[in-house]
């Protein structure tokens, strides 16, 4: 079966499957045997947006050898809509006024800090049915008693003195579904890398909110998760101690919070124990 990516891939292993993470849309060879179904299962994708992507329907008979779009984790996980720039906006002000990050809005719309915005720009935002939908759940969780499906070890201890992300409070173990350790910090913290690479993937993923993958040159994948902002993109080389976010308010529990985990050849490894500096 052939398979062709159209950018780097990453292949990790989150919430106990098996991802495929590509920067853009990927494609798919229809082997001999194949479903829409069975395809839409093998990436994780629902028929609906596998369907949508082509522009074929559900009952659509496949040929061997036919080219399918698979839709990137972007597409797939972030709804947006236009925002027409109004006389005195900022992107400040946007912000504020749509409740999401400045950080969030430059990298949908691909601006710097210093880019320059003027009344009737079009600008790319996310759509409004979800852009505050984690800050909400965050604000609300212990209210809504939700039960966190995070299992923690704890038996097992890391060491507060190594290098990590960020100036731990507390470092919590995960185990199960769901690996790596959960770092407690200060609101809006920046996040740093432990190690130097190239950032393979930022933006955000289903059920892990914005995310940043750093491919070191030991070919180890270190993934930071739960971020409020993204300070970097796809493509940039990062050194240790780059600030690549800021720290968000976790889903669950509503405390600020950054999940942080290592992958080497698509297994997952202790953080502790991932090379550093």
């Amino acid at each position: 079966m052939k398979r062709t990516i159209n950018c780097a891939v990453i292949i990790i292993l989150l919430a106990g499957s098996s991802f495929l993470l590509a920067a853009q849309n990927s494609e798919h060879s229809v082997a001999k045997g194949e479903t829409l179904y069975g395809i839409s299962r093998q990436y994780g994708i629902s028929i609906d947006d596998l369907c949508a992507l082509n522009g074929i329907g559900k009952t659509a008979v496949l040929k061997i050898g036919q080219t399918l779009k698979i839709p990137g984790p972007s597409s797939l996980t972030a709804p947006t809509e236009t925002y027409i720039v109004q006389k005195g906006d900022t992107m400040y002000s946007i912000a504020r006024k749509l409740g999401v990050s400045v950080d969030t809005l430059n990298i949908l719309n691909q601006l710097s800090n210093s880019s320059l915005i003027k009344a009737g720009q079009e600008l790319t935002v996310p759509s409004s049915n979800t852009a505050s939908v984690q800050k909400d759940i965050a604000s609300n969780a212990k209210d809504m008693s939700i039960v966190d499906p995070r299992s923690y070890d704890t038996k097992k201890n890391a060491d507060k003195n190594l290098l990590w992300p960020v100036n731990a409070r507390d470092i919590s173990y995960l185990s199960g579904k769901i690996s790596g350790v959960a770092l407690t910090a200060e609101e809006k913290e920046d996040v740093k890398a432990v190690q130097s690479g190239t950032v393979m993937y930022a933006g955000i993923y289903r059920g892990f909110g914005q995310v940043v993958f750093v491919q070191s040159r030991s070919n180890h994948m270190y993934v930071y998760t739960g971020l409020e902002g993204i300070k970097v993109k796809i493509g940039d080389a990062v050194s240790t101690g780059t600030v690549i976010g800021s720290v968000g308010l976790d889903a669950i529990n509503g405390k600020p919070m950054v999940n942080f985990m290592v992958f080497l050849n698509g297994n997952a490894i202790d953080p502790a124990k991932a090379p550093r500096g």
